[in-house]
């Protein structure tokens, strides 16, 4: 299997017969991935990351490249598999129309209709058809609320109600259930009302559709559910737990359901487009109306004078697509990578496969082509879900939750928010401008601060010199001005930046001297300058010198400089003369890339113990992809400059590394700030496809480690070093003499060296450089983590009340009219009297 990045890197193709994984990286910017695949085969997609991310838009798959006669001949189809960690409702749509799930896995066959799917409730993965055809396949992923009950009643009698996925009983009653049932199961769409009395009680109580309820998991006993809580959550669900073993009561049965959001699109058909996000039909060029059945004639066509007589929206069942279907001439499919076919390749031997993009949506002017419930005006998806769990809430705590069974225990697990906090609002993770998960630049003036009035970076003394707009890339360059006065200078003077002073200039130094002096430090890459000097208005020398510095950046030349710099410090010889003002300012802070934050980590030395000692050693522990290795800095000088701590930091050598790999923490990775004696600040400049990310966990640089005393280096059994435990005949610690001062100046683990993290490192997913398959094992493994760790809450249960007579039907009651006449229809007892039928 051949695998593209956009980005413009290739892994090199798989050889052999290991071609049924693909591993795109995520990343929630909108970027199709390719890859070259055997016609007529099932392949499982699988993500470093979870795909449920993408919950915002739609997900598309299609198979690209064909040409028109090859389309004709119907015969290019994949089955594809991709498993999902949490739990989610899927709704596929094809051709404007959406398709119903089917009810087996083994209804997904390549001679099946595209889009023709299966989403097994357990193990959570999701099969469905791809085929060689114009348009693709489109999922939407539709926020759950994960609800556990425990229901007092045995399988048998459960089982004789209800109609239940297979995949959802448990193997502790397959006994139970008839040897044809998993083959013949096959219930129609809308069936669950009649044939499935928990779910229409349920839905009933929830005042819901009952299709948005699904039965996931049916497992023997409510202690086996209670003993997993407990061990996971034993704050919440020991004592539950315990009670239930005190009552020896290990009756009934555990069954998980899950409730699913509202689909905007479920009864939209667009039949030349699709439905957007909002429930809207987005049309294809040349369409218009409210189903997108309407030709434009022209470019000047009225809208309103398309016809007022519209066709059906609800099609009694999707199209067969055959080739007599297909257009005598389909125009060939436009990939959204150059790495793709071209459609003038006849008949290929493999077939590329585009997955999964997010797609922009061009949207007509919102017109709803249904009428929406009362309740989904109020409240829409997220909102509307979370008010039918507090529905669900309620009902369990005031004895509503009549669902025809005892109901004993119930647990919660709310879907996660835009911020992702589970049941919230989306409003802990808003930006300075109220921009969910934003950042900050919607509001933001020229000078890059929210809701700023754009004076801030404005220098109103040099009166000309002020912020322009951010790159498109989000970097803005750091400037300084330094302004200078004084009465008839004319000597010299200096600069100095980050630790490191310049040679002395005169006080007529042109731009190009300034810029040559300072280029010439060790801890100044590459800068922009521009001067103005003014003349004393008597007698000989300057009045005024002002000096505007630009950090700029140029390839090769380090360090890089982004974001904010230590301000340029002027130093004035006592040949200058009578100076009455020197000092920088910062006119413009330096702005780093959109979507990153650069990490920073402080380095300490405490040097008041010790003093003798010169040196100290860091260590860098991998993480990410190169998780296990870890790298030894060369000896750094207690009083080391930003140069020389760059130098001994730069020369690391590294252990551990995965065979064949050859690594080292290039200079332009990062930059060294001198904060004082003995304390430095290294800022980390990781960005897109850097080898120097594979170390770090999308940017966040592990915290560094006194090499003396890191885990990684072998320690006793009393945790001290070998080498520095080991005692003389006198029981003094080797190192010491006879007055107990430590002479031996490298004795490094003698320094208290600390190192913290001042600013966490982020990178946008799609940064990170295409990894290994050890390094997409290892990211699926820590996304599985993440995913099963789902918060989950426990609700009161009071129980149901049945009182015959008090108007209000419940579960075991055949009818309520609410008195206690016989003859009526209904009778003293609440059952339906011979010759009546009880309809509400």
């Amino acid at each position: 299997m051949d695998y593209t990045d956009p980005r413009g890197d290739q892994m090199p193709p798989q050889t052999g017969k290991e071609t049924e994984t693909f591993n795109p990286v995520l990343s929630r910017y909108t970027q199709p991935y390719l890859a070259t695949l055997v016609n007529h085969g099932t392949y499982r997609i699988q993500y470093t990351g979870d795909i449920t991310l993408f919950n915002d838009d739609f997900l598309e798959y299609q198979l690209v490249g064909l040409t028109d006669e090859a389309r004709l001949h119907d015969d290019f189809a994949l089955i594809v598999d991709i498993k999902f960690l949490k739990a989610v409702n899927l709704a596929f749509y094809y051709e404007g129309r959406q398709v119903t799930q089917s009810p087996r896995r083994d209804k997904v066959t390549l001679d099946a209709d595209a889009g023709t799917n299966y989403h097994d409730p357990v193990s959570k993965i999701l099969s469905f058809v791809v085929k060689g055809t114009v348009s693709p396949v489109r999922i939407r992923q539709l926020d759950v609320v994960s609800v556990a009950f425990g229901v007092v009643s045995t399988f048998d009698s459960f089982f004789e109600d209800n109609f239940i996925d297979p995949n959802a009983i448990d193997a502790a009653f397959a006994d139970m259930v008839p040897p044809t049932y998993a083959a013949n199961y096959d219930p129609d769409n809308g069936n669950i009302v009649k044939s499935n009395t928990f779910v229409r009680n349920l839905a009933s109580v929830l005042n819901i559709n009952p299709a948005r309820i699904r039965v996931v998991n049916i497992v023997p006993g409510n202690r086996r559910r209670l003993k997993e809580l407990a061990e996971k959550d034993p704050k919440k669900w020991k004592h539950v737990y315990e009670r239930k073993l005190d009552e020896g009561d290990d009756e009934g049965l555990g069954v998980d359901f899950q409730i699913s959001s509202i689909d905007p699109c479920e009864d939209v058909v667009c039949v030349n487009g699709d439905c957007d996000t909002t429930g809207v039909c987005a049309c294809s060029d040349g369409f218009t109306g409210l189903n997108c059945s309407t030709p434009v004639v022209n470019a000047t066509m009225d809208p309103t004078s398309a016809p007022s007589t519209i066709p059906s929206l609800t099609p009694t069942s999707l199209p067969t697509l055959s080739p007599s279907m297909l257009p005598s001439s389909v125009p060939s499919v436009v990939p959204t990578s150059t790495h793709a076919p071209t459609s003038g390749t006849p008949f290929p031997t493999t077939v590329p496969l585009s997955a999964p993009t997010q797609v922009p949506v061009f949207a007509p002017t919102p017109v709803p082509t249904k009428t929406p419930s009362v309740q989904a005006v109020a409240l829409s998806g997220f909102a509307e879900l979370m008010s039918i769990a507090d529905t669900l809430s309620t009902s369990a705590g005031d004895g509503s939750l009549d669902t025809g069974y005892t109901v004993s225990e119930v647990a919660v697990s709310l879907p996660d928010d835009e911020c992702g906090v589970p049941g919230g609002d989306s409003s802990t993770c808003d930006d300075a401008c109220g921009v969910i998960n934003g950042d900050n630049s919607t509001c933001a003036d020229a000078c890059g601060v929210p809701n700023g009035d754009g004076t801030s970076c404005i220098d109103t003394s040099g009166g000309f010199y002020t912020c322009d707009h951010a790159e498109s890339n989000g970097i803005m360059n750091e400037r300084h001005a330094i302004l200078i006065r004084g009465v008839n200078m004319l000597g010299l003077y200096s600069l100095s930046f980050n630790g490191e002073t310049t040679t002395e200039m005169s006080v007529y130094s042109s731009s190009e001297t300034i810029l040559e002096a300072l280029t010439a430090l060790n801890t100044i890459g590459n800068l922009l300058i521009t001067t103005n000097l003014t003349e004393a208005s008597t007698g000989a020398g300057l009045a005024a010198i002002d000096i505007f510095v630009e950090f700029d950046r140029e390839t090769g030349t380090y360090p890089y400089h982004y974001g904010k710099q230590p301000l340029i410090q002027v130093n004035s010889n006592s040949t200058l003369g009578d100076v009455t003002f020197a000092e920088a300012s910062r006119v413009c802070e330096g702005t780093y890339r959109t979507g990153y934050s650069f990490e920073e980590q402080e380095v300490i030395v405490n040097t008041t113990v010790y003093v003798n000692s010169t040196t100290f050693k860091l260590m860098y522990n991998s993480t990410g992809e190169y998780k296990g290795a870890y790298g030894i800095t060369d000896d750094i000088p207690v009083t080391a400059s930003s140069y020389e701590f760059t130098t001994s930091f730069a020369a690391m050598t590294w252990y551990g590394l995965p065979a064949d790999t050859v690594y080292e923490l290039d200079e332009s990775y990062y930059e060294v700030f001198v904060k004082g004696t003995a304390s430095w600040i290294i800022r980390f400049y990781f960005s897109q496809n850097d080898d120097g990310l594979r170390t770090t966990v999308l940017g966040d640089v592990p915290l560094l480690l006194d090499s003396k005393k890191s885990p990684s280096i072998e320690t006793d059994d009393d945790g001290g070093d070998n080498e520095d435990d080991d005692e003389d005949e006198d029981g003094d610690s080797q190192g010491e003499d006879e007055d107990g001062d430590n002479d031996n100046v490298e004795d490094y683990d003698r320094y208290i060296v600390t190192i913290r993290q001042l600013l966490k490192g982020v990178v946008p997913s799609s940064a990170m450089p295409v990894s290994a398959t050890a390094s997409a094992a290892s990211s699926g493994s820590t996304a599985v983590d993440e995913a099963e760790d789902v918060e989950v809450t426990a609700l009161g249960v009071t129980a149901v009340v049945h009182i015959c007579g008090d108007g209000s039907r419940s579960s075991a009651e055949g009818c309520d009219d609410g008195n206690f006449n016989a003859s009526d229809g209904c009778s003293v007892n609440c059952t339906v009297e011979a010759g009546f039928v009880c309809t509400t």
